[in-house]
């Protein structure tokens, strides 16, 4: 009979910890965690107000907000070390310039260099390294990285993706780092996906690594910071999971590309407990085969910026009684619209990276709608 009474006794005692919620303290702030656990706990299932046609739901930002890191440069930075591409080595510069605004100006961060010098230089390289290694494997992966022009091209293909973006902007730098891709099935994509972000979780920590190129070709010198590793706090798996087990739909928005998205989020080794159906992110044409010249599709948000409150409005809140989310969780000012264009919005999860612009100013507002995680 004790013993029965202290297991009755410990199993309440767990459940007034959780509030009944299933969502535990771990390390969040404590205003975060109540907040968070009153949230499911007065809209949930528990709830005598809760209506199982107008479902409750919560929408979140992918890269560093529900996992540590960044996918697309996690699957870029493992693709550019494991030289897994199917790309026709005649056609390197084309597809590394066409759809480029300007590849003749100075790219920001790069003292005169151009697109068009690093896509020159990485056209030499890659048709060598195409030659000795990626065609026919004639020489094995390791002699390969000792060499001058797996160096170079390493450096330079970072380069040139990081500059792209930060020259011309976020919309021309998504769709110029899925170029190298390209030739890929969507499968094939997908399963590159889940081989990256299962290497980059073992790494444990997250570091930054310093790729130099040699004094070759056009450009010369490029050195560029790389930051490597990926994870996801058990915090978030389990808000993610006592969300969906107290009766609310969960849904990822991110600004990465939806089958990039897809591969790793659903994968059970991240233990969210998602299908396809739940993640939206960057979607381009050309059905099963990843293009070297992508371009978005037709009638769909982009999903960066107001991109992201538009595919909000458009296919999620018609599907919620017209609702909006009542916890909306992102990290950047890629997710600031999505933070700030919903009345109905309870809690706003902004997890803290080292940010300006909106998204800092967001992070000191005292409406009491905003909640600052860091880990």
């Amino acid at each position: 009979m004790k013993r029965s009474f202290i297991y009755i006794v410990l199993v309440a005692l767990m459940a007034v910890s959780c509030g009944g919620t299933g969502l535990k303290k771990g390390d969040w702030k404590r205003r975060n965690y109540k907040a968070l656990n009153t949230l499911i706990k007065d809209h949930g299932t528990g709830s005598k107000a809760y209506d199982p046609k107008e479902r409750p739901y919560a929408v979140f930002d992918f890269d560093n907000t529900t996992v540590v890191g960044d996918i697309s440069m996690s699957i870029f930075a493992y693709q550019i070390e494991n030289l897994r591409y199917e790309l026709d080595p005649e056609s390197i510069y084309d597809i590394f310039t066409v759809g480029v605004p300007n590849i003749d100006c100075a790219l920001e961060g790069l003292e005169a260099v151009s697109v068009r010098m690093l896509a020159t230089d990485l056209q030499n390289d890659y048709d060598w390294l195409w030659r000795n290694y990626i065609r026919n494997g004639s020489m094995s992966l390791e002699e390969v990285h000792r060499s001058e022009e797996f160096l170079d091209f390493r450096a330079k293909m970072w380069a040139l993706s990081a500059s792209v973006d930060n020259t011309f902007g976020y919309e021309a730098g998504c769709l110029w780092i899925l170029k190298s891709f390209g030739g890929m099935s969507v499968a094939q994509f997908q399963e590159l996906a889940r081989e990256a972000t299962a290497a980059e979780m073992k790494r444990k920590k997250h570091t930054v690594e310093t790729w130099t190129s040699p004094d070759l070709g056009e450009a010369g010198t490029v050195s560029v910071e790389v930051p490597r590793g990926l994870g996801i706090r058990k915090e978030m798996v389990n808000l993610y999971r006592s969300l969906q087990k107290n009766g609310f739909d969960v849904y990822i928005c991110s600004a990465s590309a939806e089958a990039l998205v897809e591969a790793v989020a659903c994968n059970a080794a991240m233990d969210l407990d998602l299908d396809p159906t739940q993640v939206y992110g960057l979607r381009t044409g050309g059905g099963d085969r990843m293009s070297t010249s992508p371009s978005y599709a037709a009638a769909y948000p982009h999903t960066f910026y107001e991109g992201k409150s538009e595919l909000i409005r458009n296919l999620l809140m018609p599907d919620h009684g017209g609702k909006a989310p009542l916890l909306v969780a992102g990290d950047s000012n890629g997710d600031y619209n999505m933070l700030t264009d919903f009345d109905g919005m309870k809690i706003g999860l902004i997890i803290d990276q080292p940010r300006t612009g909106g998204i800092q100013d967001l992070k000191k507002d005292r409406s009491g709608r905003y909640f600052v995680q860091k880990w």
